[in-house]
């Protein structure tokens, strides 16, 4: 997955091809333990300008659908492989939506969770019938405060619960009911993190990325542009000014 941000769109496409040719044959699936499949499960977008949200989901895989046009302030796009057990279908194709008392939230999750752990209330058969990453954005629409605050309450319960089997590798959308403004916030971290959970960020003249760290070694990837490796741990906030930390997940011994 990736998010890319600003007015240029130049590189929006290479990134885009890049993303759909490490989705048919993963140059780091060797760090994971399960056996490796290509990301055929779905994928979907979120896109936000001031005065539009556009969310799509898709059943195909990003491989075989043509690339969207990007026209918002930023978009995140994510391709699904799906974790063993999980429910398939366009209708669990990332990012999923959840509104909360203050604003709509939309997540792209790699990795997986112990969704019973971390069901806030869930039946049996509501948690068997949504993947773990809507359970953990269903947690997280629970939570009161500001995006940036329940984003961190929900992180923190995934551990406090050992919830984390694999990654939590997060890119998150907020958009406020009130004025329509949008945050984009990052987080990444893993049970065993490897290059495999890692993330990068690139930036140029009116455009900025973040990218799951199998893009950058795709044959389509600008080889030449300098990379920035996103600290694990850290929740990070992607604007026009750049990359910024908003807060440090600590986590207890």
């Amino acid at each position: 997955m990736f998010a890319y941000l600003g007015s240029n769109r130049a590189f929006f496409m290479p990134i885009h091809e890049s993303l759909r040719e490490v989705c048919v044959n993963d140059p780091l699936s060797n760090l994971i333990s399960k056996p490796f499949m290509d990301h055929r499960d779905g994928w979907g977008l979120v896109q936000y300008s001031i005065d539009s949200i556009r969310h799509e989901r898709f059943s195909n895989a990003i491989f075989r659908d043509p690339a969207p046009v990007f026209t918002g302030d930023f978009i995140v796009i994510h391709a699904r492989n799906a974790a063993p057990g999980q429910p398939f279908g366009m209708l669990n194709a990332h990012p999923h939506m959840r509104a909360s008392e203050g604003y709509d939230l939309y997540l792209a999750h790699n990795g997986e969770l112990d969704k019973a752990r971390i069901r806030h209330g869930l039946s049996d058969m509501e948690i068997e019938n949504r993947t773990d990453s809507e359970v953990f954005l269903d947690l997280m629409a629970s939570f009161r405060g500001s995006p940036t605050e329940v984003f961190e309450q929900a992180i923190r319960e995934v551990y406090d619960k050992a919830a984390l089997i694999s990654g939590l590798v997060l890119f998150l959308v907020s958009v406020d009911r009130k004025d329509n403004s949008g945050k984009l916030m990052i987080y990444s971290d893993a049970a065993n993190f490897n290059d495999y959970h890692r993330l990068y960020y690139f930036e140029g003249d009116g455009w900025k990325t973040v990218v799951s760290s199998s893009i950058p070694l795709s044959k389509k990837f600008p080889s030449w542009l300098n990379k920035e490796s996103l600290k694990a741990g850290n929740i990070y906030s992607l604007s026009s000014e750049g990359l910024k930390v908003e807060s440090v997940i600590v986590k207890k011994e």
